[in-house]
């Protein structure tokens, strides 16, 4: 499957005292771009809840490799890895923008789909036949 970039500056507000990105803040720029994932796929988060449609966070595997800074200029990196009835597997992968062989930060994220009352939900098929399409253009 092709990666999705999506792309983004470092601000001060994403330091901590010794000017290095807190690392909870990696996990922000992981879901930014998943829903920029979606939104290049024309699939707005207003739509998915207006369908009672939610992604929560399952689990999280995080491997920080080097340090952002302020004013670092990132690009994301998301692709889908698996794709089951009632979720989602998603790579994500930092990259400084002028340093694209050098790994920042990398995460594996598994995301449910539930309704609003929190309960399982079918994956909705525009989303699958996304993810299929894809699958197929890489193939």
């Amino acid at each position: 499957m092709s990666m999705h970039e999506f792309g983004m500056r470092i601000y001060i507000e994403d330091t901590d005292a010794s000017g290095i990105v807190y690392h909870p803040n990696y996990l922000s720029y992981f879901s930014r771009a998943r829903t920029e994932w979606l939104c290049s796929h024309g699939i707005s988060l207003q739509s998915l809840l207006q369908q009672e449609i939610i992604f929560p966070v399952c689990t999280v595997e995080v491997a920080y490799r080097r340090p952002l800074v302020m004013d670092d200029e990132i690009i994301v990196y998301t692709d889908v890895i698996e794709a089951k009835k009632c979720s989602m597997v998603f790579l994500q992968k930092i990259y400084r923008k002028n340093e694209p062989h050098n790994l920042i930060c990398e995460a594996k994220i598994k995301v449910a789909c539930v309704d609003a009352a929190l309960k399982p939900k079918c994956m909705p098929s525009e989303i699958l036949k996304i993810i299929d399409n894809i699958g197929s253009q890489s193939e």
